[in-house]
Parts: structure tokens; sequence; C-alpha cells
């Protein structure tokens, strides 16, 4: 009958580490959870769990690449770009005794995380850099009824949103430059996906004498809208640094595709993608069962029920699911649990 809950907290920084002996400069960086729940009474017939933890960092990708400086000469070439980290996950529980009969459920529950500048290190440069975001959010409830030892209906909904999104700094053409560098911007392109999920259940079983029925119905709707431009930008793929280079100083001195291809440079691919970049698909489904357990004899129970199911998006839209079962189970003596339950079914 008292409200409980518990606090944790963790972190490192920088401060406390040795540096990376393969850069000369470093930024800062930090790593922070935290951590805590909470439960206990609302009044004297409700309850709630509330749960939160939350991680947030900032670390670093190292570049070590080999690129042409201002006079277009091949040098090495080291960069650290802090790159930026968090996941979120919350959930709450409200449970609610209504009378003598009725039990309601709610839940929440959000899972986030996030990312910043990621793409980039070893040869990729900080030009690769995207942003992603990924959340999750699901909502559910159920209301159950027990009418005695006879009677139990349950009736629950289920709520589900998926929302990810991919963004890159920097849409200008993609250089792939093998044993050097990948630079320009980046071919991961801008992605985004919206899920949607819908379920509704509804359940009773009924006890009289020998026989348990129990019947239902559920109902589901998924809805999908799908965003994508990988490679949309265009490719562009030198077999070397010195490939690059020569086209590099090529186009400087105003040399025509032909020249710089004869002096032995030129992009040996280029790839790029186009078309329809979204779509959206909607799926929906429904099932109905109806199922009795008949107690034959004290070691012997015989299941038969029927289950109907349909679904969008294919042309057989109306499936019958007879089943038959039986349930054996070997005595092992007066007043003891039997020994193996043998059972059958199609």
């Amino acid at each position: 009958n008292k409200s409980q809950g518990n606090w944790r907290m963790q972190g490192n920084d920088s401060s406390f580490n040795s540096r990376n002996p393969f850069v000369t400069t470093q930024p800062p960086y930090h790593a922070l959870e935290l951590e805590g729940d909470i439960n206990g009474p609302v009044t004297k017939k409700s309850s709630q769990f509330t749960d939160l933890y939350r991680e947030s960092s900032t670390d670093s990708s190292i570049v070590d690449a080999v690129v042409l400086d201002s006079s277009l000469a091949q040098v090495p070439f080291t960069q650290t770009v802090p790159r930026t980290n968090s996941y979120t996950d919350y959930s709450t529980r409200f449970d609610w005794q209504v009378g003598k009969v009725q039990t309601f459920t709610l839940r929440y529950h959000l899972e986030q995380e996030t990312h910043g500048d990621g793409g980039v290190g070893q040869f990729a440069l900080a030009t690769q850099a995207y942003n992603s975001n990924s959340t999750e959010q699901v909502l559910q409830f159920s209301d159950s009824q027990l009418y005695g030892v006879h009677l139990l209906n349950e009736t629950r909904f289920q709520y589900i949103r998926d929302r990810d999104r991919q963004t890159p700094q920097n849409l200008t053409p993609t250089i792939v430059v093998q044993g050097g560098f990948t630079g320009g911007g980046s071919n991961q392109g801008l992605n985004n996906d919206a899920q949607d999920h819908y379920e509704l259940q509804n359940y009773v079983q009924s006890t009289r004498g020998k026989h348990t029925a129990d019947f239902g119905i559920r109902i589901r709707d998924t809805r999908d809208a799908n965003t994508s431009t990988a490679n949309f930008n265009g490719q562009y793929t030198f077999p070397s640094l010195t490939a690059y280079q020569i086209t590099q100083q090529g186009r400087s001195q105003g040399w025509t595709p032909a020249q710089i291809r004869a002096a032995g440079g030129g992009a040996s691919l280029f790839s790029q993608t186009s078309g329809t970049p979204a779509i959206v698909v909607n799926v929906f489904d429904a099932g109905l069962y109806a199922e009795d357990n008949w107690k034959v004899r004290k070691d012997l129970t015989l299941s038969y029920g029927m289950r109907f199911e349909t679904q969008t998006q294919m042309p057989d839209h109306a499936d019958w699911a007879p089943r038959l079962g039986i349930s054996w189970a070997i005595p092992h003596g007066k007043d003891k649990p039997p020994l193996a339950v043998i059972r059958s079914g199609f």
C-alpha cells in the first residue's frame, strides 16, 4: 500500500581517459546513463508503474585517408569528427479494479534512438555524415470481465506507431576514390519509413458442466509509407587516387574529357538511381474462431472448432480452418496426477 522506486545514474568523461594516439587533437566526449522507476497505489483500487531509462553520449569518428591538397598533391589526411547518440526508453502502466467484475489496464511505451554525424570514419570524409532518428510508441488497452467461474470476457486493443528517418547532410554526388577516400555527398539519401499497426481482440470463455467453449475475434490493420532516395544524387567511382588526381589536374587546365582519359584519368563507373521514391502499402486481416473442449471422461477430452480468416492484398479472401483434437491422460494410480498426457489433433 505504499509507493516505492529506484534511481540510478552512471557517467564517463574524456577528462578521465587517455588520448587516442592516432589523432593530434580530439574533441571532448562523454557518456551518461539515467534510470529510475516508481510504482505503487493511486487509489485503493488502482495502481501504476512507471519506468524511465535515458542514455546520451558524444564520441568521435576518426578519418584516416589520403586526399588531394589545394595544389592537387596527394597528402595523408586525418580528422576527428564528433558523433552524438541518445536513447530513451519510457513506459507506464495503470491498473484499475472496477467493482468486483471488471479490471481495466492501460499501458504506454516510448522508445526513441537518435544518431548525429553517422557514416563518417576511416576513408569516409565528414561530408558523408547523416543524421538518423527512430521512434516507436505503443499504446495498449485491456478490459477483463470475470462473471463468477463460468464466464470470462476480455477485450484488448493495441496501436503501434513506428517512425524512422535518415537525413544526409550533403546531397551532392558521391565520389569514391578506391584506396584514398570517399567524399562528396552521402549516397544513403533521404529515407523515411512510417508504419502504423492497429489490432483489436475480443475473447470469451464459457464453462458449463463438462464443456468449456471459447470464441472470439481478432482484427488487424497495418499501413507502411516508405520513401527512399538512396543514390539519387549519383556516385562516381575512381579506380585509384592517381586517376582522380589526373582528372582534377586536367579539369583545372581546361582539358577535354577525352584528354583526361587519354592521360589515365576519369572515373571507371558512374551509377545513379531514378524512379518513384515513395510507396504506401496497407494490409487488413480479420479472424473469427469458436471451439469447444468436452471432457468426455476424467481422463479423456475432445476438442473441436472452426476458424475463419480473411486478408486484403491477396486473391483468396475466405479461409475456413476446421480443427479436431483429443487428449488422453494416462492414469497413474488413484488420486495421483496422470503419468503423461497424449495429444493428437488435425
